[in-house]
């Protein structure tokens, strides 16, 4: 070996990296590959000297879906809503079809007729005014309860309020002094004010579900009642002043055949009556059943019994009042008129003791006076 060939290998040593011969043999299989590639090469270049402007023209475009494909749905809609939705469930809310009512009360309505309450019935409707809170009869807030829970279902109120009369054995105890109540009589009585309270708070939630319109404010509530007591102090009020005190007779103008009015009738009603009415006026405002209360009678059994047929008879009466007194003044004067006849045409005419002895007037007001006196309404 030459000197130049001891520097050569050398330098090889130093400057060229260590494997070069494990290297050397892989491109010696690489080249003849290259030389294969080349012509292909050679004709693809041209296709992509074409498609390079292509590619610069697509890449803005590209580069904007990209960005669209980054942002989540939610960010998307509520970029191209403004704001208005931001999530699916509000687009999809907004794009239901929605029930159109009059007014909230009428929305109240089909909500509660949705969940099966009968917004037709009689019960439904007084609901709206009753106040619970205001019953101070334990028997009825239990009665109230029986009769719009499973307790009453199907039965009439006379059987609900005998059911609970016999429940707690009211006919024992009603009508004692406290000295005479005994342990059994005590029992039931703590018994019907457990289950009266327990009845009301059961009311009030009833209604309350049932309810079209709610002052759930305490400030309004508190005015509410205020507003009502006042309310209910000046109807006491008037009721003393302007019904008890002022309208103590009825008046009854009696007319002719021609339309005249020829005479009048008083009747005096008597302070007791008065008075006694009075109360029942003062209590309307409260509840209205207490109008009711005068036709209804307790057992010895403690059974109620309501008369029905003598509220309708009142007030046919009260309705034919001023009738049935001008009929009675016409026939006492027509039969006034008749005995006087016959006495004058007929000498031997006597009345028998039992017609004569109340019937002889000395003149036709009289009869009508008696015959009016008579009447019963």
């Amino acid at each position: 070996m030459t000197v130049e060939d001891q520097m050569a290998a050398e330098l090889a040593k130093q400057y060229v990296p260590e494997g070069i011969e494990k290297v050397e043999p892989i491109i010696e299989k690489v080249e003849p590959v290259i030389e294969k590639v080349a012509p292909i090469v050679e004709k693809v270049e041209p296709v992509i000297e074409k498609v390079e402007p292509i590619v610069e023209k697509v890449e803005p475009i590209i580069e904007k879906v990209e960005s669209v494909i980054a942002k989540s749905f939610e960010e998307e809609l509520k970029e191209r809503s403004k704001g208005k939705y931001n999530k699916w469930e509000d687009l999809e809310t907004d794009l239901t079809p929605k029930e159109v009512f009059a007014n909230e009360k009428i929305k109240k309505l089909n909500d509660f007729a949705a969940k099966g309450i009968d917004v037709t019935s009689r019960e439904f409707l007084e609901l709206q005014s009753i106040d619970f809170n205001n019953i101070k009869g334990k028997d009825q807030l239990i009665f109230e309860k029986w009769k719009r829970g499973p307790e009453g279902k199907d039965l009439s109120d006379t059987t609900i309020m005998h059911e609970i009369n016999k429940k707690y054995n009211v006919a024992e105890w009603v009508d004692k002094e406290d000295s005479e109540l005994t342990a059994d009589d005590n029992a039931n009585i703590e018994k019907m004010f457990r289950d009266a309270n327990e009845s009301k708070d059961w009311l009030n939630k009833y209604k309350d579900e049932r309810t079209l319109e709610k002052a759930e404010d305490p400030k309004v509530l508190q005015a509410l009642a205020d507003e009502e007591k006042a309310n209910l102090a000046n109807w006491e009020k008037y009721v003393d002043s302007d019904l008890v005190n002022k309208i103590t007779k009825f008046t009854t103008p009696i007319t002719n055949k021609e339309g005249k009015v020829t005479d009048e009738f008083n009747f005096d009603i008597s302070d007791q009556d008065r008075i006694e009415y009075g109360k029942v006026m003062k209590g309307l405002p409260i509840d209205t059943n207490v109008f009711f209360e005068q036709f209804i009678q307790r057992g010895e059994n403690g059974k109620v019994v309501r008369d029905d047929v003598a509220p309708f008879i009142m007030m046919l009466k009260a309705k034919n009042y001023d009738k049935a007194v001008a009929k009675a003044y016409s026939d006492g004067a027509a039969k006034e008129a008749i005995r006087i006849e016959k006495e004058s045409k007929n000498t031997n005419f006597v009345a028998s003791e039992a017609e004569s002895q109340p019937k002889t007037h000395s003149n036709v007001h009289d009869a009508q006076a008696e015959a009016v006196g008579k009447m019963k309404i």
